[in-house]
């Protein structure tokens, strides 16, 4: 940001005299901050209870302030009593922060007045104000890293109950920050005063607040590599704060649960959060998730028809859900849905999700085929598996045997942009991009980019508002010289000067004391965008060697798994052709099965029910599918043939046959 040159600031310096003539005529005195100076004081009481700053909602564009209680909030402060300015955040900054929040003052505007709130105010909770309008004014200029640097400062300080409203306030920015970069995680120091927190929250949306912040605490333990030993006594404390917390509570005690192995506990609370009529808006995205630990939990148990009706409730849209149909493939097996479960597996191998890794979907067709004695197609299902993942284990062994590994970060960026030079298979590539750490951090690290570009518009926003200022002010002065002028030549001993002309002069002095303090503001704010941009490689380091020590651990999940898919399907192969060989024999001895088992298939009733169309799908090594889907109407499930059962129908009417 330019700061004025010596041209602008001597252009409005013959201002001086006008507000001189002012003074006398009950105009505010220079140094004042734009306290209102006229009516008296309130009582001791009433100034004592004004330490009660509160805002709700805050960070979004619902955000509202209390600024006292009621009727304190409109105290008049005497100026010729300086202690009895008590006030925490004077009328006039109350009015320039409602205005801030109407975006009628921009961001740069805003943080000069915070920073000048900051500079004049006598008590705590003002300065805190003050402190806390900053980080809300690079909020919204969209300095995103800058604003959770201030709010966590203010969130971190020991728990005053004198300024504990705009603590909880920064603590519900912070969150606001983490619900979009959960990178951005709540600082340590905040977490070990929910207790305090929590005790000061007075209506239900600071409470709300403090148990949302409670439950991303359980998130981000349930996300740390470390046995649960370590983490349980952390955990524990955490779930304390969310008693009587609602969806809050339910949810962070699934969690907790599911991490560790509590299935019952699991299915229980997790029931408990899904079944809540009115779901508090930040917890909506965790739907899904209930969804997906309720249904594992299930399938542990066994219960695998409930798990199943679980799994099938995840949205489409969920990054969950590739490995979701996995696992109701899974469930569906061992539940004897064979045909259920082979229509998974094939949406697996079809459309959008054929790009997706899930090497266990051939494996599940191939041994859910095997069990209705379908042994060509069983045989086919195995060669869909070395057909579609052995590029992809290939890629993955050489990467893990190279004496010097690769950085994975860059395949990752490639595959986003779509090159088609030096990047993994699709299967291996999609894995990558879809880990809730890589999609977290990249947010993070677009973000550090684009905060840049916000900093240049920042720095000729602060200029642009600078020179309409200076304009504003030379032109009310041409308008008021003239008239202040022949108003004084007018004005009688002991007359004041008409009341248009003092508000005027009001006008001018609130306009210069702005000029003012966004000049003293502007090397503020240019220190402060400084460190920032020398601070961003650095914190862009560290992004991406999290990404890139998380992409290596899946990788070498990816390759553990193909390994012991593979070894499994080598088992599978010898029971398909086992129990192939059985099959031929059975069939050479009964010539006529064949015939038989067809009029078997033409006579199965049709069904008036939606079954599940599973459209185009592969289902043979050459063979590429389409997109299916599982709400249209369809006959896949009823045109499937079981062979097996065929064999009892068949040895039934051959019995029937000699017995008559």
């Amino acid at each position: 940001m330019k700061l004025f040159s010596k041209l602008l600031i001597s252009s409005v310096m013959i201002t001086a005299p006008l507000i001189a003539a002012g003074a006398s005529s009950g105009a505010e005195p220079p140094g004042s901050g734009g306290v209102s100076t006229s009516g008296t004081s309130g009582s001791a009481d009433s100034q004592q209870s004004i330490g009660l700053l509160s805002g709700e909602d805050t960070c979004t564009d619902r955000e509202i302030w209390n600024f006292g209680t009621s009727g304190t909030a409109g105290i008049a402060v005497s100026a010729a009593n300086p202690e009895q300015q008590l006030l925490p955040v004077p009328e006039d900054f109350q009015k320039d922060w409602k205005d801030f929040l109407l975006k009628r003052l921009k961001p740069v505007q805003g943080f000069s007045e915070a920073l000048g709130l900051r500079q004049i105010s006598k008590k705590a909770e003002g300065q805190i104000f003050g402190e806390y309008w900053i980080s809300r004014a690079l909020f919204e200029a969209k300095l995103v890293h800058v604003a959770h640097g201030g709010f966590s400062s203010i969130a971190s300080r020991p728990f005053n109950p004198e300024f504990g409203g705009v603590q909880l306030a920064a603590l519900g920015c912070l969150l606001r920050i983490h619900s979009r970069y959960p990178s951005l995680t709540l600082p340590r120091e905040a977490v070990q005063q929910f207790q305090a927190y929590l005790s000061h929250a007075k209506t239900p949306k600071q409470r709300a607040v403090v148990w949302e912040a409670a439950a991303a605490e359980i998130r981000f333990l349930i996300s740390q590599d470390a046995p649960v030993n370590a983490l349980s006594k952390d955990a524990e404390r955490t779930l304390s704060f969310l008693k009587g917390a609602g969806a809050y509570e339910a949810l962070g005690r699934a969690l907790w649960a599911a991490r560790i192995g509590n299935h019952k506990l699991t299915i229980q609370e997790s029931e408990r959060f899904i079944a809540f009529p009115s779901m508090p808006q930040p917890l909506n995205r965790y739907v899904d998730t209930a969804h997906i630990i309720t249904a594992r939990a299930l399938y542990s148990l066994g219960q695998y028809d409930k798990a199943i009706s679980h799994w099938k409730i995840v949205t489409k849209s969920s990054n969950e859900l590739a490995r979701s149909l996995s696992e109701l493939a899974w469930a569906q097996l061992m539940a004897e849905h064979y045909g259920e479960a082979i229509g998974t597996s094939m949406n697996l191998q079809a459309g959008g999700l054929r790009h997706t890794f899930a090497p266990e979907s051939p494996m599940v067709m191939a041994m859910a085929m095997a069990e209705l004695c379908q042994y060509p197609q069983s045989v086919n299902a195995i060669k869909l598996f070395q057909k579609y993942y052995e590029q992809s284990y290939r890629w993955l062994s050489n990467w893990i045997s190279a004496s010097d590994q690769r950085l994975l970060y860059p395949f990752a960026v490639r595959y986003l942009r779509k090159s088609q030079k030096d990047v993994a298979p699709e299967r291996i590539s999609s894995e990558w991009v879809r880990s809730p750490l890589f999609i977290s951090h990249q947010d993070e690290i677009n973000l550090l980019f684009d905060e840049k570009d916000f900093a240049l518009g920042l720095g000729k926003s602060g200029a642009q508002e600078q020179n309409r200022l200076v304009n504003e002010i030379l032109a009310l002065i041409r308008d008021l010289k003239p008239r202040l002028h022949l108003a004084k030549m007018k004005q009688k001993p002991g007359e004041e000067l008409p009341t248009k002309i003092r508000n005027d002069l009001t006008v001018l002095k609130r306009q210069m004391t702005r000029l003012r303090r966004l000049e003293r503001a502007a090397p503020v704010w240019q220190v402060i965008l400084k460190n920032h941009l020398k601070q961003s490689p650095v914190r862009e380091g560290k992004l991406v060697a999290a990404i890139n020590a998380d992409l290596a651990n899946r990788s070498r999940r990816m390759l553990a798994q193909l390994d012991e898919i593979g070894e499994n399907l080598q088992l599978v192969e010898v029971e398909i052709y086992n129990g192939a060989s059985h099959d031929i024999i059975w069939q050479n001895a009964h010539p006529d099965y064949k015939d038989i088992a067809e009029k078997i298939k033409d006579d199965r009733p049709q069904r008036d029910e939606k079954n599940w169309d599973w459209g185009r799908s592969a289902t043979g090594s050459d063979e590429e599918g389409g997109e299916i889907w599982e709400d249209e109407l369809g006959s896949f499930k009823a045109n499937l043939f079981d062979n097996c059962s065929s064999k009892d129908k068949y040895l039934a009417i051959k019995m029937k046959k000699v017995s008559q």
